[in-house]
């Protein structure tokens, strides 16, 4: 046996460090819209939160979203719709709404909002989005 096989690698890298979450205005705006309208879609965030839906905005909503999820406070349901030719692309629309650990949050710094966890069936999905989108709509001219 070597010294070098006794001693650790300085190749290998560290375990990296459990994620933390460190509060922003932009990840605050996130979870408090979510807590509002119980779930949205990509598209609905980037109107409500930017006031755009062209793809740099899109970009930015799928990234803060996927930034969410990986610390566990966002989820996403795939959900049918009514009318599926308002989907051109062929992808399957997808809802994005609070975890339990996102609610958890929630509750504590929006005690106010009543959040609640995404978990309805696929089937009602639909009109929750359509709750939500009617709930932006309704903020917008407000």
């Amino acid at each position: 046996m070597s010294l070098q096989t006794l001693q650790e690698d300085p190749r290998q890298t560290p375990p990296a460090a459990p994620k933390t979450f460190r509060r922003t205005a932009a990840r605050n705006s996130y979870l408090k819209t979510l807590a509002e309208c119980y779930c949205a879609t990509v598209k609905d965030l980037g109107y409500f939160l930017h006031g755009a839906t062209d793809e740099s905005a899109l970009r930015n909503v799928r990234k803060s979203l996927q930034n969410l999820r990986s610390l566990g406070l966002v989820k996403f349901m795939t959900y049918e719709p009514e009318d599926p030719e308002e989907y051109q692309s062929g992808s399957i629309p997808k809802v994005h709404g609070l975890s339990g650990k996102g609610v958890s949050y929630a509750r504590k710094h929006f005690p106010e909002l009543g959040a609640e966890e995404l978990s309805q069936s696929r089937r009602t999905l639909e009109h929750d989005v359509k709750c939500a989108r009617t709930f932006f709509h309704f903020v917008k001219m407000c």
